[in-house]
């Protein structure tokens, strides 16, 4: 059987992705989107490949939503307008798989980049999939600075919440991370009054990120990747709320 572009993206998100955990049972898998594309090839389609494992059904819903996403995902024209891609085509219940329409204003400022999109991807659909860097790090001090990541997060959606529809202020969401996808952590951002006094922990002055960044200038003999890692030290609360929200946090 020929590998085509609808098999591809089949075996994408059966390898998993960002919006579509693997198949469970790739999870383990050394190549798991090699493998992925063994299973579509043997069994032709995804609803043959899932049958194999009937303990499987609750994957091929959400399977079935991240397909649907992905055909009628949002896009921004040229002239500013927000509409789904294949409009005539899309089904009824558009909002299941992809949520409920955002303010056009909030698409204008992720396009701008004054907010990140991850944290509007968690906020519409409840959950975020934290898949393993490119260099396969399995450390417990990484593990655990993924999981302390998870205030900044609750934080960063209470702030965003309180301007939405108050669907969204109620709505908890999931974090999935690859080493204990079984035992999701739950953020429940409702709970945080006033985000905007959390938010100005955030800010890193100058006085901060200065020293570090002159005496970069004088340890020139220590290998880059070196002074790299110990600017991100100093940074790194700026440079993840930059990947989360967007904003540019620097102080003087």
């Amino acid at each position: 059987m020929l590998l085509t572009n609808d098999h591809f993206v089949d075996a994408i998100l059966l390898s998993g992705c960002s919006f579509c955990r693997t198949f469970p049972p790739l999870e383990n898998a050394q190549h798991p989107f090699s493998d992925a594309v063994a299973l579509l090839k043997r069994a032709r389609t995804v609803g043959n490949v899932i049958s194999i494992h009937p303990d499987q059904t609750e994957y091929l819903d959400k399977f079935r939503k991240a397909r649907a996403a992905i055909k009628h995902h949002p896009i921004m024209t040229e002239d500013g307008k927000v509409e789904q891609m294949n409009f005539h085509e899309s089904p009824g219940d558009v909002q299941d798989f992809i949520g409920l329409r955002l303010p056009e204003e909030l698409y204008f400022y992720l396009s701008r980049g004054m907010i990140g999109s991850q944290v509007m991807d968690m906020i519409t659909t409840a959950e975020f999939l934290q898949t393993p860097p490119l260099d396969g790090n399995d450390s417990d001090e990484y593990k655990k600075f993924l999981n302390q990541l998870n205030l900044m997060r609750t934080e960063s959606l209470s702030l965003l919440s309180k301007s939405l529809h108050r669907y969204y202020l109620n709505r908890e969401v999931k974090i999935y991370n690859w080493f204990d996808a079984a035992q999701p952590k739950t953020l429940v951002h409702k709970d945080i009054t006033f985000p905007s006094e959390a938010a100005q922990k955030w800010n890193v002055r100058e006085d901060v990120w200065g020293p570090v960044m002159d005496a970069q200038k004088v340890q020139s003999r220590y290998p880059s990747f070196v002074r790299v890692a110990n600017l991100a030290i100093a940074m790194g609360r700026v440079r993840l709320l930059h990947h989360f929200t967007g904003r540019r946090v620097f102080r003087r």
